[in-house]
């Protein structure tokens, strides 16, 4: 079995909240104990301990002045925090939405959903999709398992006013519950996929919703929301990967 004896001890000393606070303060600059203690409004004989700590795993160390930096190891370790923190928050929601087709070097940004709101009513999605289609400048992004009829006049409206629009949709797509007919967009660029691992509804003013499949590979649409740039840009580049993937839509 391999060696966790060192990993275990960096997880240690991250596991207290102090320590915590002090390397995040010394990551935006360098101080002194002194000065460390009363900014964090701790003793300097507690930051003086966690400080000592910190020095001997090498997350931190002391210049000739006296001042506590972070070091390239613990800069390292506290850019992955975020990650951490961010399925930490989440976990009852992941739990039950486990990341099964999600290539790793997303899941690996996905505390850049960190600003996101929890929207779990599947009605409240869709209705935030059709203000996003209303607010739309430029693109309007969809990934997703069926066709909303919901939605239509207000994708239609944006492609008539110059958005571009693409959808990402199964093969064998999923009507919408109780309609007869499902209505396409035109001009729209469609591709398809097998198997749909995400549902994404975005533009480039905000994302409207994402959401992971249940265990049995079923939608309930509870996901997440944000106005966040930076969530834009993570479903725009989980959208792109797919958008390689997928296959062209052929009426």
């Amino acid at each position: 079995m391999d060696d966790w004896s060192e990993t275990c001890d960096i997880f240690f000393e991250l596991s207290n909240e102090d320590r915590l606070r002090i390397l995040f303060h010394i990551t935006q600059k360098p101080d002194n104990i002194t000065t460390i203690a009363k900014s964090l409004e701790l003793s300097t004989q507690e930051v003086s301990r966690h400080v000592s700590r910190l020095i001997e795993q090498k997350i931190a160390k002391r210049d000739t002045q006296g001042n506590i930096l972070i070091e390239g190891f613990g800069n390292i370790i506290l850019s992955e925090l975020p990650y951490c923190r961010f399925f930490s928050k989440h976990r009852e929601y992941f739990n039950n939405h486990p990341l099964v087709d999600i290539p790793r070097e997303y899941i690996s940004r996905m505390h850049e959903l960190k600003d996101s709101i929890i929207v779990s009513d599947p009605m409240t999605v869709f209705q935030r999709i059709k203000l996003m289609c209303d607010q739309a400048e430029e693109y309007i992004y969809r990934l997703t398992d069926q066709r909303l009829n919901m939605i239509y006049e207000n994708v239609q409206s944006a492609v008539d006013r110059g958005i571009e629009f693409r959808l990402i949709e199964p093969k064998k797509y999923k009507p919408s519950p109780g309609s007869k007919t499902n209505p396409r967009v035109s001009p729209s660029k469609t591709r398809t996929l097998d198997i749909i691992p995400v549902f994404l509804a975005f533009s480039d003013k905000e994302v409207a919703g994402v959401s992971f499949p249940l265990e049995n590979g079923m939608f309930d649409y509870h996901g997440f929301s944000s106005k966040d740039g930076k969530a834009v840009k993570w479903c725009r580049d989980v959208y792109e990967y797919y958008w390689e993937k997928a296959e062209p839509f052929y009426v």
